[in-house]
């Protein structure tokens, strides 16, 4: 814009231009030409000029077009899950396509989000949250508080149970804490009791009764969805989204336990599900590789428009409700509300709907494929493993720093996890760690 000026310089006999200062050709470059590229911009001069370099060649400033090329490439479709509420968006990637922060950023202007400050990842165990006590647990010195409201709970209804008439041979005065809760019950009959030679972790088992372990188990299962309900409320404040993949964990869990509860509407946080159309756990379940082909059948390519004008498909949610799926037994007898398996490494996972399919009560979905031609998708490929996260080409740090929420522990790595995020200075909260 203007021309670099010089000084004089005197000496040897001829004139040479010493090239300004830094201050004074800074304040050539932003007074004089920035007052003569302002008239010019005035008078239409500018924009001419722009015009005319266009026509003859001239190289001039342009945005590089590879990011909106990709972008083209996108897919987009909205979606409703039956008995889910809401509605869902998906947004189909070729899994050899390098998602950049610039196609991102116009990919979430399209669906009107702003860009989260931090992203919350659940990490850990997949321990349902109705059993996450455990002997060594319940018997820690920091957990004894929970266990003295819960013994005051048993107390209470053991003297209502010695009022009726079946009970009064009942004699105990005085009912301890609840390590001599099965001792109670054992003297209640007036029958002698021989001790069993057991090994320590026997013994810690058996001084638990089934209804004790019940209680204990619902008492920290509420206080957990209190905690959780104050980490949402902290996450919507702060713009912060979820994130799952394809394997869950207790965070999930217990997040969603304590939405269904009304603690908070399921409005007020935004949740962010990254999966593969292929992955083999979907591909071999006849019911999950039909809701992704329902999906990628309503797709179009991406665009604000198409996210304005797409109709919502509906699909379908046999495949969370118990009375239709009834393939695994623990899912057929009790839904969500009980399983059996701690991790996804237990082969009793196999069938149930936290393996068969991603996480439904996500708001937005990400969703990775393998091309069989341009804009197909191959619907004979399939991953090599289930629920395979190494081929998903993504991470949640590309959208935002990462925080960590861990629930469980009893997961593999998930100790090394938790030391490499204070090694990084990771967000990290500590819901549990069993």
């Amino acid at each position: 814009m203007g021309t670099l000026r010089g000084k004089a310089h005197r000496g040897g006999g001829s004139n040479t231009l010493k090239p300004l200062d830094e201050e004074e050709e800074h304040v050539c470059l932003t007074a004089r030409s920035l007052r003569e590229l302002a008239q010019r911009l005035a008078t239409n001069e500018g924009v001419a000029g722009l015009c005319s370099g266009l026509s003859s060649g001239r190289r001039t400033p342009s945005i590089s077009s590879n990011g909106s090329s990709r972008y083209a490439q996108l897919r987009y479709t909205k979606f409703t899950i039956n008995g889910f509420p809401g509605v869902k968006h998906a947004v189909f990637v070729n899994d050899g396509l390098t998602l950049s922060p610039t196609l991102l950023r116009k990919v979430f202007k399209a669906l009107r989000r702003e860009l989260p400050s931090i992203v919350l990842k659940g990490t850990g165990s997949l321990r349902h949250p109705s059993t996450l006590s455990t002997p060594q647990l319940r018997r820690t010195k920091a957990f004894q508080q929970l266990m003295q409201e819960v013994a005051g709970k048993t107390e209470e209804k053991s003297r209502r149970m010695q009022s009726k008439p079946f009970m009064q041979s009942f004699t105990e005065a005085h009912i301890e804490p609840w390590t001599s809760w099965c001792n109670s019950l054992r003297s209640a009959g007036g029958c002698s009791y021989s001790p069993v030679i057991q090994s320590e972790e026997e013994e810690e088992e058996a001084q638990d009764t089934a209804e004790m372990v019940q209680m204990v188990n619902h008492a920290l299962e509420k206080k957990l969805v209190s905690m959780m309900a104050a980490i949402a409320t902290a996450a919507s404040q702060a713009n912060a989204w979820t994130f799952s993949g394809p394997r869950l964990s207790g965070f999930e869990l217990l997040l969603q336990q304590c939405l269904d509860s009304g603690m908070m509407p399921e409005t007020h946080l935004f949740r962010f599900v990254v999966g593969h159309v292929q992955d083999r756990a979907y591909m071999q379940s006849d019911a999950s590789a039909s809701l992704m082909k329902q999906l990628w059948g309503n797709s179009e390519a991406m665009s604000a428009m198409s996210v304005e004008s797409a109709q919502a498909v509906s699909l379908p949610g046999d495949l969370w409700n118990p009375e239709k799926n009834t393939t695994h037994a623990d899912f057929a007898r009790h839904g969500f509300n009980h399983w059996s398996f701690d991790s996804y490494a237990d082969s009793s996972v196999a069938g149930h709907p936290v393996a068969q399919w991603l996480w439904p009560h996500g708001n937005l979905f990400l969703l990775f494929y393998r091309e069989a031609a341009p804009g197909e998708v191959d619907w004979d490929f399939m991953t090599k493993s289930e629920l395979d996260e190494k081929i998903i080409p993504f991470t949640p740090e590309m959208l935002a720093p990462l925080g960590c929420v861990v629930v469980g522990g009893n997961e593999r790595y998930v100790k090394r996890r938790m030391m490499q995020a204070m090694q990084m200075a990771t967000p990290l909260i500590l819901v549990d760690n069993l």
